[in-house]
This record gives structure tokens, C-alpha cells and sequence, in this order.
């Protein structure tokens, strides 16, 4: 007698001593597995039992199989009768399910006092016929599969079935000698695709019982029974056979109990393999003749044959494992990775952040994936980037389009081998109906590419999201345009390096990304011939681009979203790990009519200059005014940006007739700004006004 065996009859005892009567122990023994197998008796004086719910009398027995394993793994609990074979939750006749998930419902902790008290608890259910209680997922029917049938993954909804059976066919999509896909269905009149094997289906407007057949004649007499004669059996079948050459053929047999008590159930479908050995039979079965008479005597004939055959045959259910929509429920449902289903997204960049992004993507259901990369795929990035040996030498965007397919053969992926810094001109379509384009390069010149072409072509419709990964993969940063933002990925990283560097809890990550002075030792994985790049694990990246990815998600499913950035830092010694948020409001954007830039002044500029030109007001009415403006001009992007404006220095002169901007503290001024900023707002021009 093993630890547990003897831990489990223990615990028994325990209870026995309590109150005999209760429970008492008749006896025990092995089974033929080597099993402890107690035979026990229960008072049941306090379950009541209804016209509904199984006859439960006022003592039970009940055979509790130990495993080895126990507590680790519960009791098996059997009835030694067949009194409520046919019942739900009774299986075989005699075996009580009493768990609808044992990895998740039994606590080792609990033993046997756990599993008894589970047992009350069915007991009472059961008397009551409320096992599967209102609102509750309804238990479906059990179909016991053999080893060697293969998977069968139904992923399309099934027609509507009303007062009388459906008949027809499920057309399907063999994978290999373990899996079938069903991928359509077709009434009785047509077999559908001539290319595809198809399967006899029975859709049923009344429920089966819950433990389906072994034998096929039970199953027979089932359909017999739900309207399905043994004529139209033997037809639809023999048909089935006619159109698959030779091969096995499978029925699948519906019944409506989907769902959750109380609503509309939805077809529970099992799927019955015929060998092909009675393939044969079925096909030459045909009934042939004009004489009536005749063809009486041979479908008499032929009813003692099939009964004959199907009282010897057993039925052999394959494993069907659900995908359709409509009775089985995203694993992500409720998250806000959901927010990506159906969406047209391009990834721009397939190394180490794109492509673990765009699996990700993918597993969220995207609609559509646009890869671009135009580098291959060598040696050094399989620590970390999301490829594999056999793509060594290929295209980075073709490689990851290949595994995204073996992930989803229905996700539309489109690879193309793109130099992101010459893409597109300005004014051509960038975003080609993107929903979201990511910018996984880390690459300043790509991000200023894209802010080009979206600034010389807005779309209305395209979110913009770049991500940049800090030099020992430590650290993230995320930014968010949404189609409204007055910039892009480069604009959104500029403000995020001077909020950084303005406030002190951020100062670790202006640091990171940002130095002063820059950093100079880079790192190169293959010295002399390769670019530099971070140093960091394919742990620490897949984390980043996860917490990225959902950072960047959850901005995007915002009711107003905004120009936003988030940083991030993974769990260290030196931290516990953050998630640091800004926003940023729109800039006032003018137009230059001179040179064609695009003229973006900060909120907070504006804000200065305007208090500026009240006060003058105040003092001095009519008088001109001004100051300096301090920012950052891009010619690349033809951009200038307007972050900091101060009023007339000391020495300024003022009058109604003009302004002559004076000099006085503007050097302390501008090593002040320049410094808090990081050299991101250096003295750009002045302003002044007429009034």
C-alpha cells in the first residue's frame, strides 16, 4: 500500500469515527491495475430528490478508486449499480463526474475530506436535476474517441436547424493523418467543392442522450429515432463514399447541446469514422431496378444487412476539438489585445522588437499584417529575434511572414523587402489603409522618414507607434500618433527626451536613452562589419515588446487618444521595475509661406508668450513687445519646433512705433534651456507683436 493509499483511508477513518452511521467503510480491496478500491456507505437522508433530478435513495454506496498519486490527483468515484446510467454527469453508466475541470478544482490539500464534501454537493445537485443549473455551461454529451482517429477541428458555424433534421454534407480540409479541418457545409443536393473531401453531416433539432453509443446499431436507432431514417442514412452515406475515392469517410452528427442552460443551444457536433473495409460495401449497395416489387424486396434486404452489420460494428468517434465562433469563446477575450482583432496593420522592421511583435500580433487576430525589412537573416540575431536556422540567408520579412502563416494559415501576411529610409516620396500613400503602422527599426533615420511622409501626406484614418529598446535591453520607450496628433514618431521621441529630461523621476531614462555626452561604447556583435546594437537577452526583449506592445494598446483603444509616450523598465537589481506615462497636447501649427515649413509651437510656448504680451498690455498699452524663441529646426523633415519663449530681455527698448530685442542674461538663459532640454531647444528666432 503506497503513501497516498494509506493517507486516503486515514482520512476516511477519520470520518467514520466522527458518526458511523454517516459513513461507514464495508470494505476495501485492489483492483486488477493495483488500486486501492473502498467500498463505502452513505446516508443521503438530507438530498432531496425531484420528478427532475436522479433518484437518490436514503443510503448510497459508493466505490472511491485511489490512485498513487493521491492527494495529488483525486479519487475516482463509481456507483456499483446502472441505476442512473444515461443521466448527465454519469459516465459508462456508473462513473460520477464530479469535477468539470480536476487541474483547477481539486486542492491536494482538501484529500478526502475535499472529495466527499464534493460529492455531497453533486449528490444534491443530481437529486434536484440541477447539475447544470440555469445560466450554466451545459456538460455536453461524451463520445468516446479511439487512439488512432484523427482531430477533428470544426471551424465554421453550422446552418440552422429548425423543426426537422438538416442533412448534407461538412466539406473538409485534411492536414495530415492526426487532423481534419471542417471548413464548410453543403445541403443534400450539392457535395460542394469537387477538390475537397466532404463528410455526411446530421444536424438534429432534438437533443441525444448524454453518453452517445458504442455499438452502431444504438447509434442507428438514435437517428431512427430523431427523424433520420435508415433509408436516408444508408443514402447520404453511400454519396459520401461515392465522392471520396476509396478513402475512410466521416459522418458528423449534431445535436443542440451548446450552450448555457436557459438559451437557444447551439449544435454539439462528434464525428463518426466508417473504414474504409464497409466503404466499399456502401458504394455497391445501390438499389437498382424499375419493378416496385422488386425494389421492395431489396430494401428489405438491405435493412436486415445494415442491422446486421451494425449490430457486430462499433462506432469510432474521433476527438473533435471546437474552433467555431459561436460556441467557443478568445482565450483573450476582455483584454485589450482584442482591440487588434480585424485590424490592417504594417510592421516596419522584423528584428528583434518587429518580430516578436508581429507574432504577437497575429495571435491577436489581426485581418491583415504588412512586414517590411530588407535585411536577411544571419547567425548573431538568432538569440533573439523570433527565426529560426533554417532561415539563415533569407529575408527577414519573408522568414517571419512563413512562421506567422504556420501560426495562422487564414491571417492575410504580405512580405516585402523594403529600404525603409528611401520609402515612398513625400505626398505618395504611405500608410496603404493601415490601420496602425509600427516602427520597430529603432532607427532615427526611419522615424524621421515616416514623419516626413506623414507630414507631407496626412491620413486620417492611420496610427503611427514607434518603439526604441535601450542599450542593455533594460529599458523601452513607446510612442503613440494618433491620425489627429500635430506630429509624428520623431516629434512625439523629441518631446519625450525633454519631458525626461525636465523631470527628475524620469532622469534615469534620459540618461538611458539620451546621454550627455553620448555614449561611445557601442556595442558590435561581429567587430569591424556590423552595426551597432543593444546588448540583451531574447527574455528581456520579448518582455519589452509585450509591455510595449499592450502600453501602446491600450492608448490606441483610448476614447480621446493622444500624442503619448511610455516608458518602461523591466524588474532589476537596482529597481523594482516601472511604467513612467506622458501626454502631449497638440502644438499650434503655422505655416511658412516662405521656405514650406511646418512651424510647431508648444502649448507651453504659447502659453509664455501670450502672459508676455497681457503684461506689456498692463504696462505700457500700444507698445510693441517681444522676446527669443528657443526649439529645434529640422531640415531633413522641414519642420521647426518652438518648445520654450521668454520675454524682452533688460535691455529691450519698447515703443508704439517698434521693438528692438536686447541682449542682457539671454546667454545664462540659453545654456539654462539648452541644458535642461539636452540640446533639444537651442535659440531658433524671436517674436514680437504689432499691436
Amino acid at each position: 500500500m503506497t503513501v497516498g493509499h494509506r493517507l486516503a483511508l486515514e482520512q476516511l477513518r477519520a470520518v467514520e469515527a466522527v458518526d458511523p452511521a454517516a459513513l461507514e467503510i464495508v470494505r476495501t480491496w485492489k483492483n486488477p491495475y493495483g488500486l486501492l478500491v473502498v467500498d463505502i456507505s452513505i446516508t443521503c437522508r438530507g438530498v432531496t430528490s425531484t420528478a427532475d433530478g436522479i433518484q437518490i435513495r436514503k443510503r448510497e454506496r459508493f466505490h472511491l478508486v485511489v490512485p498513487d498519486t493521491f492527494p495529488f490527483q483525486p479519487p475516482s468515484t463509481f456507483v456499483p449499480h446502472r441505476r442512473w446510467k444515461g443521466s448527465p454527469h454519469v459516465q459508462w453508466g456508473n462513473f460520477l463526474c464530479l469535477y468539470q475541470s480536476v487541474e483547477t478544482e481539486w486542492n491536494p490539500s482538501d484529500g478526502i475530506f475535499g472529495h466527499l464534501d464534493r460529492l455531497f454537493t453533486w449528490l444534491m445537485a443530481a437529486g434536484k436535476g440541477e447539475l447544470d443549473p440555469i445560466g450554466a455551461p451545459l456538460h455536453p454529451p461524451v463520445a468516446y474517441s479511439g487512439r488512432d482517429t484523427p482531430m477533428i477541428i470544426p471551424r465554421v458555424d453550422t446552418p440552422v436547424v429548425k423543426a426537422v433534421p438538416w442533412f448534407g454534407f461538412a466539406q473538409l480540409e485534411e492536414h495530415s493523418g492526426s487532423r481534419i479541418d471542417i471548413i464548410g457545409w453543403s445541403a443534400f443536393e450539392g457535395t460542394g467543392s469537387d477538390d475537397k473531401p466532404v463528410a455526411a453531416a446530421f444536424l438534429l433539432p432534438h437533443r441525444f442522450p448524454f453518453e452517445y453509443p458504442k455499438k452502431l446499431a444504438g447509434l442507428l436507432a438514435e437517428l431512427d429515432e430523431a427523424g433520420v431514417s435508415l433509408e436516408r442514412l444508408v443514402a447520404v452515406l453511400r454519396l459520401t463514399a461515392l465522392v471520396n475515392d476509396d478513402e475512410s469517410i466521416y459522418v458528423v452528427v449534431g445535436t443542440p447541446m451548446r450552450g448555457t442552460v436557459g438559451t437557444d443551444m447551439k449544435q454539439h457536433l462528434t464525428v463518426w469514422r466508417i473504414e474504409k473495409k464497409h466503404v466499399g460495401w456502401l458504394k455497391n449497395s445501390m438499389l437498382q431496378g424499375d419493378d416496385p416489387r422488386d425494389l421492395a424486396e431489396k430494401r428489405s434486404a438491405l435493412r436486415d444487412v445494415v442491422e446486421e452489420w451494425a449490430e457486430a460494428t462499433p462506432v469510432e468517434w474521433c476527438p473533435v476539438r471546437e474552433a467555431r465562433p459561436e460556441v467557443t469563446r478568445p482565450r483573450d477575450q476582455g483584454s485589450p489585445m482584442e482591440w487588434w482583432a480585424d485590424k490592417t496593420v504594417e510592421v516596419w522592421g522584423c528584428g528583434a522588437l518587429g518580430s516578436r511583435v508581429a507574432e504577437q500580433l497575429c495571435r491577436s487576430r489581426v485581418r491583415r499584417l504588412v512586414l517590411r525589412d530588407r535585411s536577411n537573416v544571419s547567425p548573431g540575431v538568432l538569440i533573439r529575434q523570433n527565426f529560426e536556422d533554417a532561415d539563415l540567408g533569407q529575408n527577414k520579412a519573408d522568414m517571419l511572414r512563413d512562421r506567422l502563416l504556420r501560426i495562422d494559415p487564414h491571417l492575410e501576411v504580405v512580405s516585402e523587402s523594403t529600404e525603409l529610409t528611401a520609402y515612398c516620396q513625400p505626398g505618395d500613400p504611405w500608410a496603404n489603409g493601415a490601420d496602425v503602422v509600427i516602427d520597430a527599426t529603432a532607427s532615427p533615420a526611419v522615424s524621421k522618414r515616416l514623419e516626413l511622409l506623414r507630414k507631407a501626406r496626412p491620413s486620417n484614418t492611420t496610427n503611427v507607434v514607434a518603439m526604441i529598446v535601450g542599450h542593455e535591453a533594460r529599458d523601452g520607450l513607446v510612442v503613440t500618433c494618433p491620425p489627429a496628433a500635430t506630429g509624428g514618431p520623431a516629434d512625439a521621441i523629441r518631446k519625450s527626451k525633454i519631458e525626461a529630461s525636465r523631470r527628475p523621476r524620469l532622469q534615469r531614462f534620459a540618461e538611458e536613452f539620451w546621454p550627455d555626452p553620448p555614449r561611445t561604447d557601442l556595442f558590435q556583435p561581429e567587430p569591424g562589419c556590423s552595426d551597432p546594437t543593444f546588448v540583451g537577452s531574447d527574455s528581456q526583449v520579448t518582455a519589452l515588446a509585450s509591455t510595449m506592445l499592450l502600453a501602446a494598446t491600450n492608448q490606441l483603444r483610448s476614447p480621446q487618444p493622444q500624442m503619448t509616450a511610455t516608458f518602461v523598465a523591466l524588474p532589476s537589481d537596482e529597481n523594482n521595475g516601472a511604467t513612467e506615462h506622458l501626454a502631449f497636447p497638440p502644438d499650434f501649427v503655422l505655416a511658412d509661406s516662405v521656405q514650406d515649413y511646418e512651424v510647431r509651437i508648444a502649448e507651453a510656448a504659447m502659453a509664455e508668450i501670450r502672459a508676455w504680451i497681457r503684461a506689456s498690455e498692463r504696462q505700457r498699452p500700444m507698445h510693441e513687445t517681444g522676446g527669443v524663441l528657443y526649439g529645434e529646426r529640422d531640415d531633413a523633415i522641414e519642420v521647426l519646433w518652438i518648445t520654450d519663449a521668454v520675454g524682452p530681455p533688460p535691455d529691450s527698448r519698447t515703443s508704439p512705433d517698434g521693438f528692438v530685442c536686447g541682449t542682457e542674461g539671454l546667454d545664462d538663459v540659453s545654456a539654462a534651456i539648452r541644458t535642461r532640454s539636452r540640446d533639444a531647444s537651442r535659440p531658433v528666432g524671436m517674436w514680437h507683436t504689432h499691436p
